[in-house]
């Protein structure tokens, strides 16, 4: 066994040297007699998802898979694509079947015997085969051109539910040989069949089978059938009647036919497939409607063969690759033709595809396929494979592009603007917006308002401003229309080509009055004559919202007071008040009433005395001085606290000294009251003085510093009153962290500021400062393991992973083909499903998990569900409930449509699904797996289709109402044509069976030429050659050839317009005219090309530069000499490979 490994690790060692030196040269050929190699691929498409017709005949494409016909279940039949049959005549390619063969063993039928007929002693007729040696006058039940396996083979190559009359042409009539030794005579045979079953030869290898005309190709078993059912194979056991081999992976058996029941097998089968009208097979996948599609070719997927279409007048594309354009027409053709675009952006295959409908080119941009799901952002169209193509009668034909240097500017009529807040009072105002027209770079546009406010105010009209630019190759035009939220804006198109919309949005809500403050009450003098002579307040005190107004005026209703000017007492009014709300304040339902209270004084009331120092806390001593506003009163006064009086207290006659004590607190209440002979006392009024004369200020100094790579403010020596707080900021340098912190020499927890507390000593604080350690990409230490429950249980999914900040995300796989999704609420170490059944075996679950350096994904775990012994546990996953149905939709031509359902239930998905009314029904739509769905841009194709959603979940699905888009016709006029002109060889002549071409010059600028018709029908572009000054035509005399004699039409074709005019054929009369007839041709076009110089000064430049245009590869350009050199080494090292298994096999 160990020999026999390192066997194996030397065949590894060689094979992969020989494939890496050639995959440096871009090609490994293959040949017969060998295991067939691929080759490595960059940033074209790789050999297994793009083959073309050479790579399928020498071999490149060994273990490329291709999609041909259907098996004897109506299931898409795949094939292994094994290089050319030397022994056939003609480019083709011998393919063999992949796994359960052409006739699989789904259900157990005659069909799968080998032969129904179990005797040995049938007469022997010619349709069993031509023997090249005896001729046998009996057949064993064994005998492979007499079985009925042959028969169900011939049956099936020649049913058109299996291969459409297309397909059948397409496959080849193999001649193939079958030996078997009978009572020790050997006889040798031939069948001619399109499908054939292999042969199996023990004394050669047990490993292999053999294919082709001579048997050459050699399969091995455990690559090309290791999935493979067991299957019957041609070849009799020698000196046997009855048996016939089988193999199965590295098995093989001989079977018995005479047994019963007699054992039924499947059949892998050989063809071979002729290529001659074939140009290439491609996995990409062609669109079927107006939505462009795009999508990741997955490795192995099966490749379909294209046809050369020349012949089916599908249309034309053209690519020029610096410009990143395809332009593309369809031709007259019948069928829907697809553009097809296919690459590989260095670790995948991907395509994209849009189908080609009405008379005008369609212009694809490079940029439009970076924008589609699935592909590259950076797209490198010299690096693709760009073709047209239709199916018919299930065979794909195909037209490959051609390299332009024409550019054609796709230009924007209307471009829609959208997400802009509507600017709300006292809110920040939106500075950003979104653009989804096709053809605008500008996807998230910067808003900008005038007035240049941040947040919107009260009361304000905003207009806002975007600037939009135009993508590669398209542009505005002068009159296109914008639409900001779906209101029309004012348009200016810049000098530099880009476009700036103004829309203005309606003014802000007014501020809100929130309350009304009502005036203070005021004294008035008693004998006040009328309420105007009381000074009463014009204004009042508001509260606004936004804080914009704080006055309001108001008007007082004297009616609703009582007072009365001849009453001497004290008198207390109230009157009410109208308060008038500002224009540019919203009353907001406050009542604009107020009120003011009036005390009129009592006559003769003497003034209270008022001191001249205010009561309060003072540091030093006070003298305060006492006045009356009544002249000729007396003061008395009071320090104790006493009520002072006419009979008590102390008169006043001079300032009072109010003392205090250093480091105390003396408080001293003063007393007063006015009196005044004939008028009534004053109040008492009370003044409190507090006297807190400080002592001297102590400080103390804290010395405050800090280490390398960061700061601590305030820094150095920093004096603190006794008693008081000082806080210190800590802040580390960009990179770095603190380290430490040192309080009084004392280690303290690490923070960014220290606050000392009632400072009563000196004190020191000292920061250090260390660099900051780099968080580190997730690790998984453990992956989830697979787990195996009954059904009624639960099952448990753990991952280790180290790391700092993690996160978690559980994924489940439910094997639907829609790969993994994210689990609501499954985002710890562990993850519990709920209770399981049988429906969720095989399940997968994957956990991503990440942190602010990155995430990674742990591998999949399998969930295995057995059948519980138990009574099954009833799930408590319920199924999905729909609470909002989705609705039908009006759209007009040109805008998208958005459906939408809510549902209720866990582990939802959503499968939204259209019925394009073409007898299809239902069918699902690619990507459309959430609650809602917006459509493409709509046309008029697209009214009355329906839509509708399938929600599912573990527990089972529902299917929503169906609701239908109405598509109406866009109201956006289409611009008017532009009239032509022929400018020079307007009615100009040709003689038959001349060598002179024939020019006409238009008036239309070349940049916007399209194609030339001739009697109404366009004409292919070799025919004619196109240059510059304005739009120059010159007719090839190889097409002028085809021509009739007689008058012709001809016109000129531009994007905006067309100009026509007639030339004519004249017959050639004699043969000695032939020399003046193209002289004449001659003079013409001489006369034309003097007339042209005025605008083509260098024609030759411009057919230099024609002639340097570089076409797509769609072929090999390998070296020769590299190639045979490859191909000498390969044989060597396969050969060596050979021998030694051979001898390994004899031992």
């Amino acid at each position: 066994m160990r020999k026999r490994n390192q066997m194996k690790k030397g065949i590894a060692a060689l094979l992969s040297g020989v494939l890496a030196f050639g995959m440096t040269a871009g090609v490994i050929p293959g040949f017969e007699d060998s295991m067939q190699s691929v080759r490595a691929a960059t940033s074209e498409p790789s050999v297994t998802a793009y083959a073309t017709k050479q790579q399928m005949m020498d071999g490149t494409s060994a273990s490329s898979v291709l999609a041909f016909g259907k098996n004897r279940a109506k299931e898409t039949q795949k094939w292994y694509i094994l290089g050319k049959d030397k022994y056939v005549e003609g480019e083709n390619t011998v393919i063999f079947t992949v796994k359960d063969g052409i006739i699989p063993l789904t259900k157990k039928n005659d069909a799968q015997k080998y032969s129904t007929v179990t005797t040995n002693n049938r007469e022997y007729v010619s349709s069993y085969g031509t023997y090249t040696t005896k001729v046998p006058k009996t057949v064993n039940c064994n005998h492979y051109g007499a079985s009925t396996l042959r028969k169900e083979l011939n049956e099936i190559a020649g049913d058109k539910d299996c291969f459409s009359t297309a397909q059948q042409k397409l496959l080849n009539t193999t001649t193939i040989k079958t030996t078997y030794t009978l009572d020790r005579v050997k006889y040798t045979y031939t069948n001619s069949d399109k499908l054939y079953a292999p042969v199996f030869d023990p004394s050669s290898s047990t490993t292999l089978l053999k294919i082709g005309s001579s048997d050459q190709i050699k399969i091995l078993k455990r690559v090309y059938w290791k999935d493979g059912s067991s299957t019957w194979t041609r070849s009799a056991m020698s000196n046997s009647a009855t048996d016939v081999y089988a193999v199965k992976a590295d098995v093989f058996s001989t079977d018995r036919l005479t047994q019963s029941p007699q054992l039924v097998k499947a059949c892998c089968a050989a063809s071979n497939l002729n290529l001659t009208d074939v140009l290439f097979a491609s996995s990409a996948e062609a669109a079927t409607s107006d939505t462009a599609v795009s999508g990741e070719i997955a490795q192995g997927k099966a490749m379909t063969l294209r046809l050369n279409g020349g012949g089916k007048d599908i249309g034309t594309v053209t690519c020029n690759a610096d410009a990143g354009q395809i332009n593309a027409k369809k031709g007259n053709t019948a069928g829907n033709v697809a553009l097809v675009v296919q690459g590989n952006d260095g670790t995948k295959d991907w395509y994209y595809s849009k189908q080609i409908s009405g008379t005008d080119n369609v212009i694809v941009n490079a940029s439009d396929i970076a924008a589609e799901s699935n592909t590259p952002s950076d797209i490198d169209l010299a690096n693709c494979k760009i073709w047209l193509e239709v199916t018919k009668d299930s065979v794909a034909y195909a037209v490959e592009a051609t390299a332009t240097t024409n550019v054609v500017k796709t230009y924007i009529s209307s471009v829609e603007i959208t997400d802009i807040d509507t600017p709300v009072s006292n809110t920040a105002l939106d500075t950003s917006a979104v653009c989804a027209t096709q053809g605008v770079s500008t996807t998230a546009p910067v808003v900008t308002w005038t007035p240049n406010d941040t947040n919107a105010g009260y009361n304000t009209s905003y207009t806002a401003s975007v600037t939009l630019a135009a993508s590669a190759n398209y542009e505005f035009t002068d009159s296109v229309i914008v639409t900001i939220n779906g209101n029309s804006a004012s348009v200016t198109k810049n000098e530099d080509g880009t476009l700036t919309a103004i829309c203005t949005f309606p003014v802000t809500a007014k501020d809100k009055l929130t309350r009304i403050t009502a005036p203070g009450a005021i004294t008035v003098a008693n004998g006040t004559a009328y309420y105007k002579d009381m000074n009463l307040p014009t204004q009042v005190n508001i509260v606004t919202e936004g804080n914009t107004v704080d006055k309001a005026d108001v008007t007082w209703d004297t009616a609703s007071g009582n007072y009365d000017p001849s009453v001497l007492t004290e008198q207390v009014v109230t009157l009410n008040g109208r308060v008038t709300c500002p224009e540019n304040i919203d009353a907001n339902g406050v009542p604009l009433t107020t009120r003011i209270t009036i005390t009129v004084s009592a006559a003769g009331i003497v003034g209270a005395p008022t001191p001249s120092v205010e009561s309060g806390t003072y540091t030093e001593n006070q003298k305060v001085a006492l006045e009356s506003s009544t002249e000729g009163a007396t003061i008395y006064y009071t320090t104790d606290g006493a009520e002072p009086g006419r009979t008590t207290g102390t008169r006043y006659t001079g300032p009072i000294t109010v003392p205090g004590t250093e480091g105390q607190s003396i408080t001293t209440t003063l007393k007063a009251i006015a009196v005044k002979d004939g008028m009534q006392d004053s109040e008492v009024k009370t003044f409190t003085y507090t006297i807190n004369i400080p002592k001297p200020i102590v400080k103390h100094t804290i010395t405050a510093t800090a280490g390398a790579n960061g700061s601590i403010s305030p820094s150095g020596n920093v004096e603190v009153v006794e008693g008081a707080d000082q806080t210190f900021t800590i802040t580390a340098n960009d990179g770095y962290e603190i380290e430490s912190l040192k309080v009084d020499g004392a280690a303290v927890s690490t923070a960014t500021s220290y606050t000392f507390r009632n400072v009563r000593a000196a004190h020191t604080i000292e920061a250090t400062f260390k660099q900051k350690i780099t968080v580190e990409k997730p690790s998984i230490g453990k992956q989830p393991q697979n787990v195996s429950v009954k059904a009624g249980e639960q099952a448990t999914f753990t991952v280790a992973a180290t790391g700092t900040d993690l996160k978690y995300q559980w994924q489940i796989d439910r094997n639907d083909g829609k790969g993994f999704a994210d689990i609501a609420g499954a985002d710890r170490a562990s993850y519990t499903t709920s209770a399981v059944d049988k429906n969720c075996n095989g399940y997968k679950y994957q956990c991503v998990i990440s942190n602010s350096a990155g995430s990674v994904t742990t591998g999949a775990a399998t969930l295995t569900v057995t059948e519980d012994v138990t009574p099954p546990v009833q799930p408590t996953v319920k199924k999905p409930g729909i609470s909002k149905q989705p609705q039908n939709v009006s759209v007009k031509a040109g805008e998208q449509a958005t459906f939408t359902v809510k549902a209720t239930g866990t582990d939802l998905t959503y499968q939204w699904q259209i019925n394009r009314n073409n007898g299809k029904g239902f069918v699902d739509i690619t990507g459309a797996d959430k609650a809602s769905y917006t459509t493409g841009v709509a046309d008029m194709l697209c009214n009355g289709y329906k839509y509708q959603c399938v929600i599912s979940n573990s527990a089972g699905s529902v299917t929503t109402n169906a609701a239908t888009l109405t598509v109406t016709e866009s109201t956006t006029p289409s611009p008017d044509p532009v009239s032509y002109k022929i400018l020079d060889g307007a009615n100009s002549s040709w003689t038959e069976n001349t060598d002179g071409s024939l020019t006409i010059r238009g008036n239309g600028e070349m940049e916007k030429f399209q194609n030339v018709k001739v009697d109404g029908k366009i004409i292919d572009k070799k025919n004619y050659t196109v240059t510059k000054g304005s739009t120059i035509i010159t007719l090839k005399v190889d097409y002028l050839k085809t021509l009739a004699t007689g008058d012709h039409t001809f016109e000129i074709v531009w994007t905006d317009g067309s100009a026509t005019t007639k030339f004519a054929v004249a017959k050639n009369k004699s043969g000695d005219n032939n020399k003046n007839n193209n002289n004449n041709n001659k003079k013409n076009n001489s006369n034309n090309a003097k007339n042209n110089q005025t605008t083509q000064k260098n024609p030759t430049d411009t057919k230099k530069k024609e002639q340097s245009v570089t076409a797509p590869k769609t072929g090999d350009t390998s070296d020769m000499t590299l190639w045979t050199t490859l191909l000498i080494v390969s044989f060597a090292g396969a050969a060596g490979i050979v021998v030694r298994r051979n001898n390994k096999t004899c031992k």
